[in-house]
C-alpha cells in the first residue's frame, strides 16, 4: 500500500516538474512579449485570484518593489490624455450616430476640438 502511494506521489512530482518547465518557457515568452506596465497588471489579476504576489512576480519576471511602486504610483499625464481622448473619440463617434469612421472622427477632433 505505502509503494503505490510512493509511486503515486512520485508520478505526481514528475508531472509537477514538467509543468514547471514548461511555466518557465512560458514566463521567458511572456517577459519577450508583455511591457512590464501590463505584467504587473497580470500580478494584479493574480493576486485577486490567491496567487500570492511573491510567485505571481516570479513568474511573470517582475520585482516585487516594482510591483508595489506600480500600485502606488498615479497615473502618469500621458495615461490620462490617453483615457481622456478615448472618452472623447467615442462622444463624437456616439454623436454622429455611430456612422463616422476613423477619417471624419480624426476630423472632427482637429476642426471643432483643436487636437493634434
Amino acid at each position: 500500500m505505502e509503494s503505490a502511494a510512493l509511486a503515486a506521489a512520485n508520478q505526481r512530482i514528475q508531472e509537477l516538474e514538467k509543468e514547471t518547465k514548461i511555466l518557465s518557457k512560458a514566463a521567458a515568452a511572456v517577459e519577450e512579449v508583455v511591457p512590464p506596465k501590463r505584467r504587473f497588471e497580470l500580478v494584479t489579476e493574480l493576486a485577486d485570484e490567491g496567487v500570492p504576489v511573491k510567485q505571481a512576480c516570479v513568474a511573470l519576471g517582475v520585482s516585487r518593489s516594482g510591483y508595489y511602486d506600480a500600485r502606488s504610483r498615479p497615473p502618469s499625464a500621458r495615461a490620462i490624455r490617453q483615457a481622456w481622448l478615448t472618452d472623447l473619440i467615442g462622444a463624437v463617434h456616439q454623436a454622429s450616430q455611430q456612422t463616422y469612421g476613423s477619417p471624419r472622427v480624426h476630423a472632427e477632433l482637429v476642426q471643432a476640438h483643436g487636437i493634434r
